[in-house]
């Protein structure tokens, strides 16, 4: 298939004159079909239906002078999800404040993952408040140990 970064670039042209961000790309293999998804959201992290559809037909128009996409594929413009992975440092400084799921590569005090509030961000690692019974605790985790980070609903 063709080179999702080629892509990217293309549609993050088209987006920047929205003021709107294309988080990642995938392709979705269905019998019979290729979906290229594309999650899209406003700078404050938002995205509605109506935007989506207006992205949508922006985006056709441009991957249409893309040569390596010489295939018969759709593409489905969306919301990154409310529980969307946070995948370089600026979107993880951007969720400050925010209930955060974190899977650290190396246990660390016996834990493997950790759910609660991003209180603290920084170039070496990132603070977690979160509760244990009925204590508010701190856990500090070094960016090098961080295996995955997301957004998280708070239930």
């Amino acid at each position: 298939m063709s080179n999702l970064n080629t892509i990217k670039e293309v549609l993050d042209d088209v987006a920047k004159n929205y003021d709107i961000i294309v988080t990642d790309l995938v392709w979705v293999n269905q019998p019979g079909s290729r979906i290229l998804e594309i999650p899209i959201m406003f700078r404050d992290g938002s995205m509605d239906l109506e935007t989506c559809g207006l992205m949508s037909m922006q985006f056709v128009d441009a991957l249409e002078d893309i040569e390596e996409l010489d295939f018969e594929y759709s593409i489905d413009v969306c919301s990154p999800g409310a529980e969307r992975v946070l995948n370089t440092y600026t979107e993880i400084e951007q969720a400050l404040n925010k209930h955060v799921y974190v899977k650290l590569l190396n246990p660390k005090a016996g834990l493997h993952e950790v759910a609660g509030t991003l209180s603290e961000v920084n170039e070496e690692f990132i603070k977690i408040e979160y509760m244990e019974k009925t204590r508010k605790k701190d856990f500090e985790i070094a960016i090098d140990n961080i295996n995955l980070i997301r957004l998280a609903v708070k239930i």
